[in-house]
């Protein structure tokens, strides 16, 4: 008996496997297609005009210098004078044209 139901429920799986693909196939709705709708998108169109914008970036801490260099004199002797350019600044408010 056991043998039988080895052979037997394989059989009958792909049996109604089967039938179940011929139904499928016979009864099966047809698509109707749908014409497409092709409607632009709305987009509103302004004139370019020039003005001034101005925005605040608020922010704590300080900037430093990402790449940093020892100033050595190439002549013998000291460093008697340093150009305001090349001391240490912390800003406390940056303007933004000032960051890029």
């Amino acid at each position: 008996m056991t043998r039988f139901r080895k052979i037997a429920i394989p059989i009958l799986v792909v049996g109604i496997s089967c039938g179940a693909f011929v139904m499928m196939i016979k009864f099966r709705r047809t698509v109707e297609p749908k014409p497409i709708e092709n409607s632009p998108p709305s987009v509103e169109v302004l004139d370019l005009e020039r003005r001034n914008f101005g925005f605040v970036v608020r922010s704590q801490g300080s900037v430093e210098a990402a790449t940093t260099v020892r100033l050595v004199s190439q002549v013998d002797g000291r460093i008697v004078r340093m150009s305001g350019a090349l001391k240490t600044v912390s800003y406390t408010h940056l303007r933004a044209h000032e960051t890029s």
